[in-house]
């Protein structure tokens, strides 16, 4: 597992590549746990209150997707919160690498989203002895998952920024419970540039690129435990064909189909005495996909053709990272659910092919 979430690190983190000024920042927050389920509420008992350092990289403009992106931001930040409720919650510590985008003015003054994925430990966890009210999360390493808005200003050497995110932590269902652990915060920020002198980012209208429209093939493997009481482990095994379209250099969209064999989903019936193509599920799914030069970020739904006798309804979910490894290979790390509850997480490879370019606009 921490393996897996070391892979989703690499994703993001190795965007960092050439860049120009670079930021220490503080950061500290107030807000409040979310209790999203009717078994959550009694686990809210105080403020969340946190303090996270970051380091972070301003791009230059020298690569295509800095200029798509209006000079984005990267760097990788640790995040230590005090939930408000020691006894049962605990204390929430994260590392994870993120991304900065400017949606309005730029990262110098502007309107600025952040998006981050990286691992989370939590100190308290479900016990049915000693804490059987926290039916949140049943495992102490986890992963998580932030998104955050802020408007953002520099000064000299410093630099000041405000805003509200939202910090999400579960392990996709490989230890259970797992209906995760959500805090809303208000955010206060603070960093200092590391440098005396500021390096400007560069911007050019010089990077042309073709468009591709292809043909992609996916195998992912991944492991979730089931529901009943014997709480078994069971491995997941998919296999996805999808046709995708640029149309823009930073956006994509793809239509697909998924076959998926998942045990776990059917722990009411005896799995070892039934034929694995009892547990197969198909279905069709259209997505979006953002792209960050050889990393990009992707969103699917989809809707079950033959979804077995699983009872979490008709309509699927899928959100994950894919770095390239080469021109047509790359690796994906992606989790499945449905609606705000975890499926599983799975790690994968995909081949592009038939690949047929165009003329694009950014």
């Amino acid at each position: 597992m921490r393996l897996l979430f070391a892979i989703l690190s690499v994703f993001l983190f190795s965007l960092a590549e050439a860049q120009s000024d670079s930021w220490i920042e503080f950061r500290g927050s107030h807000g409040f746990f979310i209790p999203h389920r009717t078994t959550l509420p009694q686990l809210q008992q105080g403020h969340a209150k946190s303090f996270e350092l970051s380091y972070i990289k301003q791009t230059d403009g020298s690569e295509t997707w800095h200029q798509d992106y209006k000079g984005p931001q990267t760097g990788i930040g640790f995040w230590y919160i005090d939930m408000g409720n020691r006894r049962e919650l605990g204390d929430f510590f994260a590392l994870y690498p993120f991304i900065g985008v400017p949606l309005a003015g730029d990262a110098s003054n502007g309107l600025m989203l952040r998006m981050g994925v990286g691992l989370a430990y939590l100190t308290k966890t479900y016990d049915l002895q000693e804490n059987m009210f926290n039916t949140a999360i049943g495992s102490k390493i986890n992963y998580n998952f932030l998104i955050a808005m802020r408007y953002q200003r520099s000064m000299g050497r410093f630099m000041m920024s405000t805003g509200l995110s939202i910090s999400h932590a579960s392990n996709a269902s490989i230890r259970l419970p797992n209906l995760g652990v959500n805090v809303a915060n208000a955010d206060l920020t603070l960093a200092w540039r590391t440098t005396k002198e500021a390096h400007p980012f560069i911007r050019t209208d010089a990077f042309t690129k073709a468009g591709v429209s292809s043909w992609t093939g996916i195998v992912s493997v991944g492991m979730r435990q089931s529901d009943s009481f014997l709480n078994n482990e069971h491995g997941v095994q998919e296999l996805r064909l999808m046709w995708g379209n640029d149309f823009s250099r930073k956006l994509s969209y793809d239509i697909g189909a998924d076959l998926i064999h998942n045990r776990a989903t059917y722990q009411e019936f005896d799995t070892d005495t039934l034929s694995g193509l009892f547990f197969l599920q198909a279905g069709l799914h259209i997505g979006i996909k953002m792209r960050f030069g050889k990393s990009s970020l992707f969103l699917h739904n989809g809707f079950y053709v033959n979804q077995g006798v699983q009872e979490q309804g008709g309509l699927y979910h899928r959100f994950g990272g894919r770095r390239s490894i080469s021109e047509r290979m790359f690796l994906e790390l992606s989790l499945k659910t449905h609606y705000a509850k975890a499926d599983y997480l799975a790690l994968g490879m995909g081949y592009t092919f038939n690949s047929k370019e165009k003329k694009l606009k950014r």
